[in-house]
């Protein structure tokens, strides 16, 4: 009878220990995002691909407040504006430079009016810029990163089409909320950042 007790109490721990770390996993990207959400980071990143194609430099990144946006299926998102600054030292610096820039800031083109917009300040002025979104997906376990693109029909319309590549993010400070790598994974390109808080 003891030995049974025993093992329904290993069982009962475990089964507890257990859903702890489902419910951990399962809500990486949820806390994740409350923790990034209306900030400020700098650091440096690195790209991959295509081919033999290496990219590297600085950029900043800010981060917007929560939200549920309409495409994000009714969960919180947090929108994002970064910029990027190319290493001049690369011998692959002028390829980087052309598709570096659909790898930096938004360009909506003919969209520039429907498409998505956050307010910020840059250059000492208050605009309203275009954004890439982080959208959780199974419950948090996993997220993309939604980016926009104008679209034509061929009739002289244009409309907003957005694009999924799959985002993976990870503190690397002690406090787990000032210093991240984020991994991104575009089509023939691996991309990571390393950032660090700027501010609070």
């Amino acid at each position: 009878m003891k030995l049974f007790a025993g093992l329904l109490s290993v069982l009962i721990l475990s089964a507890s220990v257990s859903e702890a770390q489902e419910s951990k996993r399962s809500g990486h990207f949820t806390h994740a995002l409350s923790v990034i959400q209306n900030s400020n980071w700098s650091g440096t990143f690195q790209s991959v691909g295509p081919g033999p194609t290496a990219c590297f430099g600085s950029l900043t990144v800010k981060f917007f407040p929560l939200k549920t946006e309409p495409f994000s299926g009714g969960v919180q998102t947090v929108s994002y504006r970064h910029e990027t600054q190319f290493s001049a030292a690369n011998p692959f610096f002028p390829f980087c430079q052309i598709i570096g820039k659909s790898m930096s800031v938004v360009d909506l083109g003919n969209c520039d009016k429907s498409g998505l917009k956050k307010a910020t300040v840059e250059n000492g002025r208050k605009v309203m810029v275009p954004v890439r979104t982080i959208v959780p997906k199974s419950g948090g376990t996993r997220a993309v990163i939604s980016s926009p693109t104008c679209v034509a029909d061929g009739q002289g319309r244009y409309s907003i089409q957005r694009l999924e590549y799959d985002v993976q993010l990870e503190f690397t400070d002690e406090r787990k909320r000032d210093a991240m790598t984020v991994r991104i994974s575009l089509p023939g390109i691996s991309v990571t950042y390393n950032l660090k808080r700027v501010g609070r």
